[in-house]
């Protein structure tokens, strides 16, 4: 059942962004923790206030992501917000879009949720982008809502307390455990088991508990709801006596396996040479030999060329001294004919 204290939230939050006008400089979330019985609707208040200083600067748009257990609650609708709510469900995942045309120092949305099984929960804010009045993204702190989920009453048939007269039960008590250990001295032929049901309406019913034989007992404690459709069986084995000291299975200790025998490798198969290719052999050949005479002519060719240099210089240096040898005999021929044309007239004269 929805709480009629919730309608009252959002006028308290806008009197209070009201008479408190603060500069949002950062985004607090803020989320109620209900508590409900299964099949009782459930709602869940989200809160997103403005926080700062000197001058109100309101929100324009909040965009957020909550999660929560699908096995404990199924949404319905959501309402409120700033003025254009939007909510869709998929796969445990509710995504709020909101806007205020003037813009809100206060986003505050009613999410209601059906409380599908007992136990505890929580919705929690998986992303969320809050816009302020100039456009700005404000800084968001996220927060969770703690939910807590009651079986019905009338079917409520867990235990508050069960109390025993002698010993000490185990494990210690708790309502979800259903089965206990207790052991008691061979004197004590009964014991006392007070049990309390949870459900005001539920009752509870103690058997097993008045004669106890000597050696192993079994205690039950049955609770039925108040309408009688439900019934959950507490169970305390009860041990009158000591108790014998169990005698250890002998340990067989199994017979040591020999390793078995390694298998010796096979020795490898050598490789066969290849057979040589005589064709092959005589190509090679062939084209070896062939280099090698073109190497060899190359080399002749070069020897050639350089004696036809050398030959070349030498007839040169010949033609150049036989020259000279021509003109040296020429000069000594004029010599001696001057030579002689003086003596002769000298001769002549005398």
């Amino acid at each position: 059942m929805r709480k009629k204290w919730l309608r009252w939230l959002p006028g308290l939050f806008l009197a209070a962004a009201l008479v408190f006008p603060v500069r949002a400089v950062g985004v607090h979330m803020g989320f109620s923790d209900p508590t409900a019985t299964v099949g009782e609707e459930v709602s869940v208040v989200v809160l997103a206030t403005a926080e700062g200083s000197e001058t109100a600067l309101p929100l324009s748009r909040v965009e957020m992501t909550l999660c929560y257990d699908g096995t404990l609650l199924r949404y319905e609708d959501a309402a409120g917000g700033m003025g254009s709510l939007r909510a869709e469900e998929e796969n445990g995942k509710i995504v709020i879009q909101d806007a205020a045309a003037g813009g809100s120092s206060v986003f505050l949305a009613e999410l209601h949720f059906t409380a599908l099984s007992a136990g505890e929960g929580s919705i929690t804010v998986e992303n969320c982008a809050v816009l302020d009045g100039d456009g700005a993204e404000a800084a968001c702190s996220l927060g969770s809502a703690r939910v807590s989920i009651a079986e019905k009453m009338e079917q409520d048939v867990s235990l508050y307390a069960l109390l025993v007269n002698h010993g000490t039960l185990e494990p210690a008590f708790s309502p979800s455990c259903t089965e206990y250990s207790l052991t008691v001295p061979e004197s004590v032929a009964s014991i006392t088991v007070a049990a309390r049901p949870n459900n005001y309406w539920a009752s509870a019913y103690v058997d097993g508990h008045a004669a106890l034989e000597l050696g192993e007992n079994t205690v039950t404690v049955t609770v039925t709801s108040g309408d009688g459709s439900a019934q959950r069986v507490y169970t305390i084995a009860v041990y009158r006596g000591t108790r014998p000291t169990p005698t250890p299975e002998a340990v067989v200790v199994p017979e040591r396996e020999l390793p078995p025998e390694p298998t010796p490798s096979p020795s490898p198969t050598p490789t066969p040479e290849p057979t040589p290719d005589v064709e092959q052999i005589r190509r090679a050949g062939y084209e070896e030999g062939l280099a090698a005479g073109q190497a060899e002519a190359e080399t002749a060719r070069a020897a050639l060329q350089t004696a036809r240099e050398r030959i070349g210089t030498l007839e040169h240096a010949a033609k150049l001294s036989v020259g000279a040898a021509l003109a040296e005999l020429l000069l000594i021929a004029v010599l001696g004919g001057a030579l002689w044309y003086r003596y002769d007239g000298k001769r002549r004269r005398k």
